[in-house]
């Protein structure tokens, strides 16, 4: 008879760990980050388009700019507030959203959900303030990667 000398988990899966690389590798990752709400972005945008700007690429064009310069700049201030080595908008699977889908900025990349990975409840507060500054105030949360 074999004994166990650590005692056995109730799951029979690995222990979680954090991705550093990218996820293509580990088929439905565990994100931890914060949303960002599209209509919230649209709203920002609209106000900062020039009222003489009617051609539709134009108008295409500026909102990815737009877009782009929003995320690098979170991405910034949060690596300013908690530096991760990873932070990057991504995709994920969110139920109840029309589409399936939506955008996070991912502070956490994980093989699955483990709350030890996640920032200290301190750290989470600054990067609160750094998305409410862009207007986004949904609560950061785990999500499952899409890509």
């Amino acid at each position: 008879m074999i004994y166990l000398r650590t005692t056995a988990t109730t799951d029979n899966r690995p222990p979680a760990r954090q991705i550093i690389r990218r996820l293509e590798r580990y088929p439905n990752a565990a994100l931890w980050g914060f949303p960002i709400d599209r209509k919230r972005m649209l709203a920002n945008f609209d106000s900062t388009v020039p009222p003489n700007v009617d051609d539709e690429e134009e108008l295409t064009r500026l909102l990815s700019d737009y877009t782009m310069r929003v995320l690098s700049t979170l991405q910034w201030k949060c690596n300013q507030v908690w530096y991760s080595g990873i932070i990057s908008p991504k995709q994920v699977y969110a139920k109840g959203e029309r589409t399936g889908e939506k955008t996070i900025i991912a502070i956490i990349k994980s093989t699955r959900r483990e709350d030890k990975f996640a920032p200290p409840s301190d750290k989470v507060e600054e990067l609160k303030k750094v998305f409410a500054e862009q207007g986004f105030t949904e609560e950061p949360g785990w999500f499952i990667a899409t890509d």
